[in-house]
Formats: C-alpha cells, structure tokens, sequence
C-alpha cells in the first residue's frame, strides 16, 4: 500500500471513529445500548470508535438505523464529528 493510500484510510477511520462517537453521545447512547440496538458488538463498536477497525457497509447500515439516520447521513456531516475530536 502507497504512502498516500494508507494516509488516506487512516484519515478515513479517524472520521469514521470521531462521527460514531459524535452520533451516539448526541443521543445519550452509551456503547452496550447501540450494540443492543444494532446487532454489532460492544467490542467492535469499540474499535470503530477507537479507529483500529475497518467497517464494512452493513455494519455501517445497521449502526445508522439503530442511530435513527440514513446510512449516507452517518457517512457525512463530518464537521461537527472531527470539531470534537481535536
């Protein structure tokens, strides 16, 4: 993998991780209470939030619907996401 690709994918996961968090405190959803609502596990929302995972489209899907919002609203509006994250 070139230099710039994985800059890229680590940038991509950093804004992964910040949205999910920003999304699901928003909501007042703690971690156990989104897994239970989506399907996805405790550990591995963990590591999306901690950007040591890559996410596969349905997992994306089933977080955005136990968050409420369409898939391609949790793929954008990143500004608020990375404004908590710095």
């Amino acid at each position: 993998m070139s230099g710039r690709s994985k800059e890229t994918k680590d940038r991509a996961r950093l804004l992964l991780s910040a949205r999910l968090k920003w999304l699901r405190a928003e909501r007042g959803m703690t971690q156990a209470a989104l897994s239970a609502a989506s399907g996805v596990s405790v550990g591995q929302i963990r590591k999306i939030e901690s950007g040591n995972s890559d996410s596969t489209m349905r997992t994306v899907e089933r977080l955005s619907g136990a968050l409420g919002i369409l898939p391609s609203e949790f793929l954008s509006g990143f500004g608020p996401a990375l404004a908590e994250a710095k």
